[in-house]
């Protein structure tokens, strides 16, 4: 009897020191988890359409998964907007906030869209709501395709989270391309970014690329021209994003996009359209990553 009295004292010993053991690592790993993100973290499911919602909560908040999402989705923006070296200069993010919700319009789409709530949000607080057509949660959706689109739009609203817009006064188009930029290059959406055709392209004031524009690329109307002549300006001139981010913290300048490639951007603007022929017809591997989303 004492033997087993022991023998049952010895085997609840281990027991707890076990459970002791792995409540630390929980509690370390749970630490470490806080402390590597930097910001709090709020996302509310307010999508009204029962079934809807639940398959969002399912797919996305059940696990955790939009968390870590916003959490991957910043650290890409990060590194492509300061760099690798970059703490004393980043922008101080205390909470991001992203609401759900059906569009308004209601369509089926294969795309999210979002937008900023500005009066939601304290200093350093981010707030932003997405905006998922119906058709997309609906059960007969890809569950690859319903995460890719989610994450897509989380990827921009961290670029925006962290893009620097010189106190207001930077121009929204050249926002929108660095933000979509930043979402092109860290969700891998090869092949999407629209570009420039030239003729054709029926922009009025404008002429063909390869000869002079009236206004510079940065400033085009398209989102994803803009997005594409920033990775062409990124492949000339390496860091340039970061450099033209960290510049805009300051405020705005127009000169500060020539300061951060160091060249004329309008050079590069008029040498855009002929660097996009001889991509599509080379064999180089100079900035592979800028060629084949552009192709």
């Amino acid at each position: 009897m004492e033997g087993e009295e022991k023998s049952r004292s010895t085997s609840g010993g281990i027991t707890l020191r076990l459970f002791t053991v792995f409540a630390v690592a929980a509690v370390s790993v749970w630490a470490n988890h806080e402390a590597s993100k930097g910001f709090d973290i709020h996302v509310s499911n307010e999508i009204a359409d029962a079934t809807s919602a639940r398959r969002f909560h399912m797919l996305f908040v059940a696990d955790d998964r939009i968390d870590r999402m916003v959490l991957s989705s910043s650290r890409a923006a990060e590194r492509l907007l300061y760099g690798e070296n970059a703490q004393n200069r980043k922008k101080v993010v205390k909470r991001v906030s992203i609401t759900v919700r059906l569009s308004a319009s209601d369509q089926p789409g294969s795309t999210a869209f979002f937008a900023a709530d500005a009066g939601n949000c304290a200093e350093q607080c981010f707030c932003y709501t997405i905006y998922v057509g119906s058709g997309i949660l609906r059960e007969k959706e890809d569950v690859g395709k319903v995460r890719r689109v989610v994450g897509s739009a989380v990827q921009k609203v961290m670029a925006y989270v962290w893009l620097s817009d010189g106190d207001g006064r930077t121009p929204a188009e050249l926002l929108d391309g660095i933000a979509d930029y930043v979402t092109l290059a860290s969700v891998g959406g090869l092949k999407v970014a629209r570009v420039p055709t030239g003729e054709g392209n029926g922009r009025t004031g404008e002429t063909n690329v390869s000869g002079s524009r009236s206004r510079e690329c940065w400033l085009a109307e398209d989102p994803g021209e803009v997005a594409a002549f920033i990775g062409y300006c990124e492949c000339m001139s390496s860091g340039f994003v970061a450099r033209l981010n960290e510049k805009m913290a300051e405020g705005w300048r127009p000169e500060m996009v020539d300061e951060a490639l160091g060249t004329s951007s309008m050079r590069l603007c008029s040498s855009f359209s002929s660097a996009l022929a001889l991509a599509s017809q080379s064999t180089s591997d100079a900035c592979p990553s800028w060629r084949t989303w552009t192709q």
